[in-house]
């Protein structure tokens, strides 16, 4: 059964936009959805509650109640699957146990639950189909543009470094440039984008996704929300709903998005990564770039 995340993402390009706010809203917020009536979700996005009947009904649901019945039907399965990953572990998302046993604060207790919430978000956005394209798509290519500028700055340094370890030709980008026109205008064929773009969604980033569509360079984008107005550039996408906690971004989701998706491309081209990766060591080794005793 598809569950309602995947039916949106499905079906975004069809929504109208009270629709999408709808969507939008329960991307980030499903777990909650999953447990209210559709005269509480109407109060809390502020719109009619007829609305959220004909969204539902959009989604190819019989209305509401179906909708609602699949989501609880998601979350219970989620948590299902954590718990059987604590008993591994031996650990417990037990909030104010884990205040009590480990002696947290408040503070520290309500930011790592944040960021395992996001975790949790991700997982349920995250879909093998989509992901085994987005490793297709970065193999069939000899060229790599990484870019992310503000919040999403760290995330392309870690994603080009890491990336190059198995992959040539990767390069990060922070601006649309002479340099960088002239290399797209050489490569660009032969050449995909890995955009990283969380809010406030940065200009200097809107305007490579833009120009990178103008030259025909097929884009992966990852960010937090179906309304991006970029989104509809993306050959692929990711979507990483993420709630935040005061200034600081949540962007361990976002990390393991990125190493989930290089190990499934070292996965997918064994033989280029191995013989990539001797040369990275071989390189280190001879440059002596890690400190010895």
């Amino acid at each position: 059964m598809s569950t309602v995340i995947k039916r949106i993402e499905r079906c975004k390009d069809k929504l109208s936009h009270h629709h999408l706010q709808i969507a939008s809203y329960l991307i980030s917020n499903y777990k909650e959805v999953a447990f209210m009536n559709s005269v509480e979700l109407s109060k809390k996005i502020d719109t009619s509650n007829p609305t959220i009947l004909r969204f539902a009904i959009a989604l190819g649901y019989d209305g509401y109640n179906d909708m609602q019945k699949n989501l609880q039907q998601q979350v219970q399965n989620e948590l299902s699957s954590l718990e059987r990953f604590h008993i591994e572990v031996e650990s417990d998302l037990n909030i104010e146990k884990y205040r009590a046993t480990n002696k947290t604060t408040p503070l520290i207790s309500k930011i790592i639950n944040t960021e395992i919430e996001n975790m949790c978000n991700m997982i349920s956005c995250l879909e093998t189909e989509n992901l085994n394209n987005v490793v297709k798509l970065i193999s069939s290519k000899n060229y790599v543009y990484v870019a992310g500028t503000q919040i999403s700055y760290p995330l392309a340094c870690y994603t080009d470094y890491a990336l190059s370890k198995i992959k040539n030709n990767v390069m990060q980008v922070t601006t649309w440039n002479r340099e960088l026109a002239n290399h797209v205008k050489q490569n660009g064929s032969n050449a995909v984008g890995i955009i990283f773009t969380l809010p406030r969604y940065p200009k200097a980033t809107l305007k490579i996704i833009d120009e990178f569509k103008k030259k025909g360079i097929k884009m992966i984008i990852i960010t937090d929300n179906l309304l991006f107005p970029y989104l509809s550039m993306a050959e692929y996408f990711f979507l990483l709903p993420s709630k935040y906690f005061s200034f600081l971004a949540p962007l361990s989701s976002c990390l393991c998005l990125i190493n989930v998706i290089l190990a499934h491309l070292a996965e997918h081209t064994p033989d280029v990564s191995q013989k990539n990766l001797a040369q990275f060591e071989e390189f280190v080794t001879i440059n002596e770039v890690y400190y010895k005793k």
